[in-house]
């Protein structure tokens, strides 16, 4: 009795933070797709991704893909229908990325945040270094024969 003063108090266990991610499937007619390759000095640096990024408060799916490829990649698109979501832990953070059917609508793609684009068969996708989490979205592109 008495000794519960003797131990240390536990300190409360540090929440990991979530974040919800975009990522546009933008096609083209030829059934290519706009992929774009990360900066070396970001997360997963020198990796192709499908474009996109966070959500901010208060801001939409379509509204937060919409403000990224604006910033990525000084482009506009129309945002379709969701194709797939996937989920994601990292060391730090967690994450929930919904990725959609886009189409240009406006701009020619350029890097303004990324080291390269191109638009990729499916083929010259299965070849590109990817995150999972940007594979799985490949596999799910394949799935449904979009490109």
């Amino acid at each position: 009795m008495g000794q519960q003063e003797a131990f240390p108090i536990p300190k409360p266990s540090r929440q990991i933070p979530h974040y919800d991610v975009t990522a546009a499937v933008t096609l083209r007619e030829d059934g290519r797709v706009l992929v774009a390759r990360r900066r070396q000095e970001d997360m997963l640096g020198g990796m192709w991704e499908f474009p996109g990024g966070k959500r901010k408060e208060g801001e939409t799916l379509a509204d937060a893909l919409r403000r990224e490829l604006q910033e990525e990649m000084g482009i506009d698109v129309a945002v379709g229908e969701q194709l797939t979501v996937v989920r994601h832990a990292y060391t730090h953070f967690r994450i929930t990325l919904y990725a959609f059917e886009c189409r240009l609508i406006a701009g020619e793609p350029q890097c303004l945040e990324c080291d390269d684009f191109r638009w990729a068969t499916k083929e010259e996708i299965r070849a590109l270094p990817m995150a999972v989490t940007d594979r799985k979205i490949s596999k799910a592109v394949e799935k449904l024969g979009l490109s």
